[in-house]
């Protein structure tokens, strides 16, 4: 067997295995974070309807086969944890939920023809040029990450670490004593915006009597922390004033845990906190404006020094510039009106065989695709980038009128680049 290599998009920039005969059959490269990461969807009760919204979203998906997929990874998390559990001291045992989409064979419900369709109508991005009905493997996939270290490949600052007072002097090196107070600051008692909230608050779309409650107690929460009170107290005094501990970092209080968590930069523009400041309430307004001109320049400096996770890769996000419709609608906070408005954005750009489209999520905003607190929710799960690939090469044996394909599959995180899958 034998094949051409050539390269790929700019934007991806792994090589591209090209088959002689293009007419054959489908071939080429694709993004996995195009697709719906399964092991990014939440497990929590609070969460579950927002995990169940995201499958339901996936072509001939029913209500009970996304449950039982729930479910099902939700017990492997849990024998996850229990193997933590019982390592040795010192030691942390990880494991995604789900190795292989073969493991959803297992789900009750779940057919071979529904995870993998007719062979002959695989096209790797959601696509169904034959008119057959592709499998939920075009759709979903347990592997989709990307590269999370600077261009230098040194570690970017972890803005959701739980150490503050290590966060803090990290920030005020890479940037000032404003923005270090700031972010700290947001981390401990969130945003006075009231559409940014805690992972382990209900979501929204969650109207039951039993998450309104949860709500309303959080936001009181909330509400007694920023004031500088200790909301776990029974004493009433303790809501108004708390003494001052140690340590302190320019007059900023780093006793309090870091119970918020940074979803995406989205988050911190425009943002403002409440919070005491030697002993007086101050407000701390955010150092990024959406200034849609500075907005794409601000993202990438953001997103070149700083990270939401910690590791060498950020795992699950969906690239809105390559995902299908199924897929954009599994984002949470998307509606079928703006995934129409992300393809035909799309389809226009590729019809004139050109892109402006800034290489980052800030282009919504920027095309006044959609406001800002609503581009908060959907922000963790943004992306327009990927470093793993799965991919299809064929190939003629000289002198014979055989072909054979082969899958791959290449993490790009690494470097260089290693293959983690091939299939003939």
């Amino acid at each position: 067997l034998w094949f051409s290599v050539s390269r790929s998009r700019d934007a991806f920039d792994p090589l591209h295995y090209v088959a002689d005969e293009p007419e054959a059959s489908e071939h080429g490269l694709w993004n996995e974070s195009a697709k719906l990461n399964l092991n990014r969807l939440p497990l929590t009760l609070t969460r579950r309807t927002e995990a169940r919204q995201s499958l339901m979203a996936i072509p001939r998906m029913t209500g009970p086969i996304a449950e039982a997929i729930l479910q099902h990874m939700e017990r492997a998390e849990q024998r996850t944890e229990q193997a933590s559990d019982t390592s040795p001291r010192g030691t942390r045992v990880y494991a995604p939920r789900l190795r292989s989409l073969d493991e959803l064979l297992k789900v009750r419900g779940v057919t071979p023809q529904l995870l993998y369709g007719d062979p002959l109508a695989r096209t790797g991005a959601g696509r169904d040029t034959r008119g057959r009905k592709p499998g939920w493997d075009e759709y979903l996939t347990v592997v989709s990450a990307e590269r999370n270290q600077r261009a230098d490949g040194t570690p970017k600052i972890h803005v959701n670490d739980p150490d503050l007072v290590r966060l803090y002097d990290q920030l005020k090196r890479e940037f000032n004593r404003d923005t270090a107070r700031f972010i700290v600051a947001w981390r401990m008692v969130g945003s006075t915006d009231e559409d940014v909230a805690p992972d382990d608050e209900p979501d929204r779309d969650d109207q039951s009597p039993e998450a309104q409650l949860a709500r309303q107690r959080a936001a009181e929460r909330r509400a007694i922390e920023q004031l500088g009170g200790d909301p776990d107290s029974d004493n009433p005094s303790s809501h108004t004033q708390r003494p001052r501990s140690l340590p302190l970092r320019d007059g900023l209080d780093l006793n309090r845990p870091g119970k918020f968590q940074i979803g995406s930069w989205f988050d911190l523009i425009e943002a403002k906190v409440r919070i005491d400041i030697d002993g007086q309430e101050a407000i701390l307004v955010s150092p990024w404006r959406a200034d849609r001109q500075q907005l794409p320049r601000t993202w990438q400096d953001l997103s070149e020094r700083l990270t939401t996770v910690a590791g060498d890769r950020l795992p699950g996000r969906i690239n809105i510039l390559e995902a299908s419709r199924p897929v954009l609608l599994a984002i949470p906070g998307m509606t079928e009106l703006l995934a129409d408005a992300i393809i035909a954005r799309r389809n226009r750009e590729r019809k004139l065989a050109q892109s402006d489209l800034s290489r980052s999520p800030v282009w919504l905003l920027t095309e006044n695709l959609v406001e800002l607190p609503h581009l908060r929710r959907m922000g963790p799960w943004l992306t327009t980038g990927g470093d793993l690939f799965r991919g299809r090469a064929i190939g003629q044996q000289r002198g014979t009128q055989r072909a054979v394909s082969i899958d791959f599959l290449i993490d790009a995180v690494p470097h260089p680049a290693v293959i983690l899958e091939i299939r003939e």
